[in-house]
């Protein structure tokens, strides 16, 4: 008797949840539904890959509403037109400004606007006829643009690191390593030799300098010569 009890319990809790929620999501049906929305159509010159129907409106990131549609420009398929429905009374303003914020770790976008002076006009229109503002490119929109870039960067360094790594150049890298290691091995079995040759060269260097001395001594002599006994001959 008392499983059965058991069972009952568990049964009815679970009826009652069910039930809670299924009134919980019709509330919340009915509230969006009776809310008041204003339409704005937003065009991006840029992908806007991460947005999708649903996601967030935010206005300095408070959510004020969500993306109802996606579709390209068919003027110009490098644009994207995304309309947006929020709170009508959030004022959406002709210089207010709308861009891409990047929403989770997944990858996941939202639309956010920003800006908006009181003395600027509201932008008023309908899910028929909305208006049109143009997006800004958001930062993680440039920072995405400059990591393609940098990747670019970055393949072209590995391309010429991989060029210059090739088996002829890792050869003739190692031939000259090997040369010069046999010199460097040939000058150390001369080192005596060298430090000879080094005791010779600072010895002529020694001589070369006394040399310079006399011959600087030389010329003073004979210059002394000429101005003293140079003149008196001339003057005989």
């Amino acid at each position: 008797m008392e499983p059965r009890a058991h069972h009952l319990i568990i049964g009815l809790f679970t009826i009652l949840a069910f039930a809670a929620a299924l009134i919980f999501s019709l509330w919340l049906a009915k509230s969006s539904a009776d809310r008041e929305w204003g339409y704005y159509e937003i065009v991006f010159d840029h992908a806007v890959g991460g947005l999708s129907e649903g996601n967030p409106v935010l206005y300095s990131g408070v959510q004020i509403g969500d993306v109802v549609e996606l579709r390209l420009d068919p003027d110009n398929p490098g644009h994207v037109r995304v309309l947006v429905r929020v709170d009508q009374s959030v004022p959406i303003r002709e210089n207010t400004k709308a861009g891409l914020v990047l929403a989770n770790i997944t990858g996941s976008m939202s639309v956010q606007f920003s800006g908006g002076s009181p003395d600027n006009p509201a932008l008023k229109g309908d899910e028929d006829n909305p208006p049109v503002i143009i997006a800004e490119p958001s930062a993680f929109t440039s920072l995405l643009s400059n990591g393609e870039q940098l990747l670019a960067k970055a393949d072209q360094l590995l391309t010429s690191a991989t060029a210059l790594l090739s088996a002829d150049n890792i050869d003739n890298a190692s031939a000259i390593l090997e040369n010069t290691r046999e010199a460097t091995d040939a000058l150390l079995d001369r080192r005596d030799q060298l430090i000879a040759l080094l005791e010779q060269f600072d010895a002529a260097a020694i001589r070369a300098e006394e040399a310079a001395i006399k011959v600087s001594n030389v010329s003073d002599n004979a210059n002394e010569l000429l101005q003293n006994d140079g003149q008196r001959v001339l003057q005989s």
